[in-house]
């Protein structure tokens, strides 16, 4: 599929935002008919990327809105490819507790999809804070725990694309406030690491709930446009 051909600039891509290497190919799978992902993976998206071996699995949905152009199939691929390097770079039983919030956090940061195809700006994600929206990141859960009440009780129209922008918006705010040396060297411990706050207190000298509430202090002194939704 010639489309496709970006594939490999975009691995390179995932490779230099993460300080990490892809310890053997990425494998892709184009799904044929709707359901097959379904089949292949147990769940429904426009693309997944299958926990242990990261594989990638894009839908028949996803691959027809990249004919019309009602997508941007190369975000939706970089989001994608930034699971399927952390997975590669963690064992299968570390990634069945690892903070799914972070895993989303940085696959939104790094494939810069704010405000792509539904998904909120930073600037519109702050503004809806401002309207006191947000799930905190603890919440999210892990593959193992599921996702809390909060998530599944949270109400907001589209409330994932909000909540993939928030966590987005804290990965973004980690990098600014510490530095990306200094996250760099969280991001690869924290694929070993058996505690997951507690490698951020060791590495950022502050605990999560404090940077969260800084977070939380700077999204509410950010200046959003006033023709925000």
């Amino acid at each position: 599929i010639k489309d496709y051909d970006i594939i490999d600039s975009l691995i390179r891509r995932a490779e230099i935002s993460h300080g990490l290497h892809f310890r053997h190919k990425v494998k892709i799978f184009v799904c044929a008919y709707e359901g097959e992902l379904k089949k292949f993976t147990g769940a429904r998206a426009r693309m997944i990327t299958v926990i242990g071996n990261g594989r990638i699995f894009i839908s028949e949905q996803a691959n027809d809105e990249r004919k019309t152009n009602a997508i941007h199939p190369d975000t939706y691929l970089l989001h994608e490819l930034s699971h399927s390097l952390m997975h590669q770079n963690m064992s299968f039983f570390h990634a069945l507790t690892y903070p799914q919030w972070f895993m989303e956090g940085l696959a939104v940061y790094t494939s810069d999809q704010f405000g792509k195809d539904g998904y909120l700006t930073m600037e519109e994600t702050f503004a809806k804070m401002k309207e006191g929206y947000f799930v905190e990141p603890e919440d999210w859960g892990t593959f193992l725990s599921g996702k809390g009440k909060a998530v599944k009780d949270f109400k907001l129209k589209n409330k994932y694309r909000f909540i993939y922008a928030e966590y987005g918006s804290i990965v973004a705010f980690m990098i600014e406030k510490f530095g990306k040396d200094r996250f760099d060297r969280f991001l690869r411990e924290s694929l070993k690491s058996n505690d997951f706050y507690v490698l951020f207190k060791d590495v950022f000298g502050q605990e999560f709930h404090e940077f969260i509430n800084d977070f939380k202090n700077y999204a509410a002194s950010a200046k959003v446009p006033v023709n925000n939704p």
